[in-house]
């Protein structure tokens, strides 16, 4: 039984093992990268390579079971499909810790993903919510790598970049802050093992603590774009987001962990968005 959940990890490092050597092959990065941003270069391709893969599987089980099932038991179908981004997650880890690429928004990243996607990986139940959870996670990241893969061609200014860019913050926010924040209510509503619940909660943490990032780097696009009072306001905020780091990160986490007990306990109960007998969310 062990041998069903660690052959697809194993299967998926080796793999992406694999697609490093070959785009180190076919793909040759910008020459004004130094050698820590060409390796950068090529983790973006194989980030984006494993988004698309792991956000295709994702969903294609995700249809034919008719949407999330909170609490149906885990299959081979969802051990496939957690299990391969599970190995890359692990794999990506290593390459940059080798490689000296983990800044510590990543490391913490790394970490968070690896803690709380094993217990869900591991679990008899909430099969569906991890897969559900991949798919929703994993279908803004390829105009995330897009975009970083431009960027370090100097393509910043075409339209596709700013395109990827759209894309990217728009589907990250919404998929993560609303879709995310009703998954992690409703896996505290339903009878799953605690450590399924408190990683759901560890994952929509750090989800909702990337949106703060992608927030204060929107509010930096926007600054410098006319000296108006918006502007001004804008300038203020950023200081304000920046001066209260430390502090807004732990009540992100807080907010996570203890949104769900909070509104379970005021009686509130489970809230699904369904179209006819298809539970979307």
């Amino acid at each position: 039984m062990l041998l069903d959940y660690l052959v697809p990890v194993l299967v998926s490092m080796l793999f992406y093992c694999g697609v490093n050597i070959v785009l180190h092959y076919v793909v040759i990065p910008p020459a004004k990268l130094s050698e820590r941003e060409k390796k950068d270069y090529f983790g973006e391709h194989i980030s984006l390579i494993h988004s698309v893969f792991a956000a295709t599987l994702a969903f294609t089980v995700y249809y034919k079971e008719g949407g999330i099932n909170y609490d149906t038991p885990i299959t081979m179908a969802h051990i496939f499909v957690i299990g391969h981004s599970m190995g890359y997650f692990t794999y990506d880890a290593i390459y940059a810790e080798l490689f000296g690429l983990h800044d510590w928004a990543m490391r913490f990243h790394h970490i968070f993903v690896i803690l709380g996607g094993f217990p869900v990986y591991f679990s008899s139940n909430g099969g569906s919510l991890g897969i559900t959870c991949c798919f929703l996670t994993e279908i803004s990241n390829p105009a995330m790598q897009l975009r970083l893969i431009l960027k370090s061609q100097g393509k910043t200014d075409t339209l596709l970049f700013k395109v990827s860019q759209f894309l990217f913050a728009s589907i990250f926010l919404f998929n993560r802050g609303v879709f995310g924040t009703f998954i992690n209510y409703n896996s505290w509503q339903y009878d799953l093992n605690f450590m399924i619940s408190i990683s759901i909660s560890m994952l929509y943490g750090l989800s909702c603590f990337w949106n703060y990032v992608i927030i204060l780097m929107l509010l930096k696009e926007l600054k410098g774009k006319g000296v108006t009072l918006k502007e001004k306001f804008i300038i203020k905020f950023i200081h304000f987001l920046k001066k209260y780091q430390k502090a807004i990160i732990a009540a992100i986490f807080i907010w996570a962990t203890f949104m769900p007990h909070v509104f379970k306990y005021m009686g509130c109960t489970k809230h699904h968005i369904k179209i006819r007998n298809f539970t979307i969310i």
